[in-house]
């Protein structure tokens, strides 16, 4: 991988602004100068990087997205090359939701509140639409791995998987708007149990 150029660095300076703005105040208190004030740039510098505060929102749900990819990657690289479906599986539920010393509430607060904006944002709505249906597929798929053996019905491989990314999703809602509801730290493992016993039901 190359290294980044300064205006790489520059741009993700100022998407990580916006995560920080939104995460404290939504993104319709996100303006210009709030986003420059945390990024620590003038508010013409942001317009030099980006046409419009939409264009570091839906660049900023690429950026949350590859953090996810990320932390995937890392847990299935560390379990070596024979994963089997479980501990794939596990592997994408602790991306999504292990705390660790890479875990980023703010990130996590973020994603929360773009979930909410894609209702009335239609690009970033397809945006929100085709992560979560990459998502939903890949939970299938190691779902159709781990009960190939029983051969179960595909219409029961879908609800599991909308299950389970219902429930990595709802985590994260009830851990941002009602803090304390879910004991920190215990969503993980709490989700992992659930989709094991959804995976044992199909």
């Amino acid at each position: 991988m190359g290294r980044q150029t300064n205006t790489d660095e520059r741009r993700l300076e100022i998407v990580i602004g916006l995560m920080r703005v939104i995460a404290r105040h939504g993104y319709a208190g996100a303006s210009i100068q709030e986003i420059a004030k945390e990024a620590g740039l003038t508010a013409g510098l942001i317009h030099y990087h980006f046409e419009s505060k939409q264009e570091i929102l839906l660049t900023l749900f690429g950026h949350l997205e590859a953090l996810v990819e990320g932390r995937m990657a890392e847990r299935l690289a560390a379990l070596g090359e024979k994963v089997s479906a479980h501990a794939e599986l596990d592997a994408m539920i602790d991306a999504f939701l292990a705390l660790d010393t890479k875990s980023d509430e703010r990130a996590v607060m973020c994603w929360t509140m773009l979930s909410a904006e894609a209702i009335h944002n239609p690009e970033l709505g397809r945006l929100f639409g085709d992560a979560i249906a990459r998502h939903e597929k890949r939970i299938e798929a190691i779902l159709t791995r781990a009960t190939s053996r029983a051969r179960p019905r595909p219409a029961a491989i879908r609800e599991a998987a909308a299950a389970i990314l219902a429930a990595i999703h709802g985590s994260f809602l009830l851990g941002c708007a009602a803090p304390g509801v879910i004991p920190k730290g215990s969503a993980a493992d709490s989700v992992r149990r659930m989709a094991r016993g959804v995976v044992d039901g199909i």
